[in-house]
């Protein structure tokens, strides 16, 4: 009886343990980390978080990212994703996480990638403005001057607004926030013709108003 007794004190020493350290490893968070986490439930404004902290984190509907149509994504409950912690405490007893932050900075290292790499991505038209579009990618406004828009038809560029355009990133600035594409830029056949395209764009048109 005795022997039973010290297992059973001895496997509840190592449980205790093992909470010990899963409550060390899970509480290790700060405002501004990104964190992985999990959809708990869908509530009517937002999203309930399990990211292994004491308490459920909240996403806003106003703070979920942007799908590849332009428009605010949805999540199911029990789908993971990377969230950005806004707040890690606060007096309701949650933690607020921002997904469109997180898809932000992930969406950075897209668009630089794209620019070295030549590649095409799908933008949203978001306004019409002078000298060119405001164009959005998933959270991150740019702009498309009007002479890097091949023009199908004779209509005005306001035709454009509210569709997809696939273009290419000839410009990228993280630090600063810039960002310039070109729908012209895809015809383009040698890094040097695009540099000539690139040299010959007035990057200051037209950004006041993105």
């Amino acid at each position: 009886q005795q022997e039973k007794i010290r297992e059973e004190d001895e496997k509840r020493s190592e449980l205790e343990r093992f909470l010990d350290e899963e409550s060390e490893t899970s509480f290790n968070y700060n405002d501004g980390d990104l964190i992985e986490g999990k959809v708990r439930s869908v509530e009517k404004h937002g999203l309930l978080i399990d990211f292994k902290y004491k308490s459920d984190g909240y996403v806003s509907n106003s703070e979920m990212g942007i799908n590849d149509d332009g428009q605010t994504e949805s999540l199911e409950a029990g789908q993971a994703s990377y969230f950005v912690i806004d707040k890690l405490e606060t007096k309701e007893g949650y933690s607020l996480l921002s997904r469109k932050k997180a898809q932000v900075e992930d969406s950075w290292d897209t668009l630089v990638n794209a620019s070295k790499e030549r590649e095409t991505v799908k933008v949203y038209v978001v306004s019409k403005v002078a000298g060119g579009l405001v164009v959005s990618y998933k959270s991150i406004r740019g702009f498309i001057p009007s002479s890097q828009i091949i023009r199908e038809n004779e209509l005005g560029l306001e035709q454009y607004v509210d569709t997809m355009m696939d273009v290419m990133v000839i410009q990228v600035d993280r630090r600063r926030r810039k960002l310039y594409f070109s729908n012209k830029a895809m015809k383009m056949n040698s890094r040097a013709d695009l540099g000539k395209l690139i040299d010959d764009i007035d990057v200051g048109v037209g950004l006041t108003d993105i």
